[in-house]
């Protein structure tokens, strides 16, 4: 339980204890039913730790179950751009002028919702003071002022905003994972180094050479257990204290997850699943690093690693998009914004609507019409740093 949280509960518990002897002695309940009605008088204290959500994007993630490949996409043929001279490139840390509403705009109607409420209260309490006398109605009125007392003081300390939570879209690619020591395709050393993608990422590698491909799956998922998330992970499940999250990740591993993310799309698969070779619908989990050659799924069918080999449709990408389109806020980190069609997400958001981008390379930003801040570092050195400025330019309260 978080600090909020606790606080709230206290103030429940605070609410409770101030009515309760006045319920009884004052009012003339009994212990029970005073008891009762001084507990249910102090739980709209509960409200203290809401922030209440900005636009949904509909449903929950498919943080498990989603298909699709991670860095095994080759280029479109296109050569490498650099952001051309007439584009803002950005010094870390600054934001571009943007047409985003800063934080509080929104928070209009969850005020307006709270003035209601109070004037409700209130004309409850003058009805209650007119038709069952002044000890009733004096004992809520030192409830509403014990409420209303909290509730400015859980405000003032961060806990209850009335702003909507703004809603950030993070898009990772392999220089996340990378910061983990997880070797990507492109790299001239590591896993990839030592085998071509058309013999170990492709559906006709699989079925000409199974054990291969297994056995290169294995290594995967034997090295992605032993890496451990860093800073960028832990940076981007955080942002999930003052914002809407959703990560589109074209990375294969967990690492997004064991940091602490809750909403997770796959991309391009996972290497914690396996799937039948007959019905690319019928997911199960791998305990351990290990797939045995003949493993079988419940359908009979040989089972196959969770991944979109090149070649094959990324079916997420549709959903991916759609999460993209109700952004407020959209961060890119780790990516070269190379690998199609995952990196046309970015051209999904809405106009207006900041992007941030995390990467020490030259990613392919040309297409990017929205206002834009390149920040040329590591995800793991560059994403805790934008992940407070997040939160100093657009978090709630």
């Amino acid at each position: 339980m978080n600090r909020k949280w606790i606080f709230a509960v206290v103030s429940v518990l605070a609410v409770a204890l101030v009515m309760f002897p006045l319920n009884l002695l004052w009012v003339g309940q009994s212990p029970l039913h005073a008891a009762v009605s001084s507990l249910l008088f102090g739980l709209p204290a509960l409200l203290t730790a809401w922030t209440p959500k900005g636009r949904c994007a509909g449903g929950r993630a498919e943080s498990r179950r989603a298909a699709g490949n991670t860095g095994f996409r080759t280029r479109t043929g296109r050569p490498d751009r650099t952001v051309p001279e007439d584009r803002a490139v950005l010094p870390d840390h600054t934001v571009p002028a943007d047409r985003t509403e800063p934080a509080g705009r929104k928070s209009l109607l969850a005020k307006v919702a709270l003035g209601i409420a109070f004037f409700v209260l209130a004309a409850m309490l003058a009805y209650d003071i007119s038709t069952e006398g002044i000890a009733v109605g004096v004992t809520k009125a030192v409830g509403f002022g014990l409420l209303i007392l909290l509730a400015a003081v859980g405000y003032r300390l961060g806990y209850l905003k009335l702003e909507f939570m703004k809603k950030i879209v993070v898009f990772t690619g392999a220089g996340v994972s990378a910061d983990s020591g997880l070797a990507t395709f492109r790299d001239s050393d590591g896993l990839w180094a030592s085998y071509r993608i058309e013999d170990v990422c492709t559906p006709e590698a699989l079925a000409h050479n199974r054990a291969m491909v297994i056995g290169f799956y294995n290594m995967r998922r034997r090295e992605m257990l032993a890496a451990q998330p860093n800073a960028g992970h832990e940076a981007i499940a955080g942002l999930e204290r003052d914002f809407e999250v959703e990560v589109l990740t074209q990375n294969v591993d967990d690492l997004h997850e064991r940091a602490g993310s809750s909403k997770v799309t796959h991309l391009h698969g996972e290497l914690t699943c396996l799937r039948s070779s007959r019905n690319p619908d019928l997911v199960v989990p791998i305990e351990g690093w290990e797939q045995k050659l003949d493993a079988t799924a419940p359908d009979g069918a040989l089972l196959r690693p969770h991944i979109v080999f090149f070649g094959e449709a990324v079916p997420m990408f549709e959903r991916a998009a759609q999460i993209a389109r109700t952004a407020d806020i959209m961060v890119v980190v780790g990516t070269s914004l190379a690998v199609y069609p995952a990196a046309s997400l970015v051209r999904c958001v809405r106009p207006g609507i900041p992007i941030y981008v995390v990467d020490p390379g030259n990613p392919d930003t040309a297409g990017i019409r929205n206002p834009l801040t390149l920040i040329r570092k590591r995800a793991a050195e560059g994403m805790p740093g934008l992940a407070e400025l997040l939160r100093e330019k657009y978090a709630a309260g």
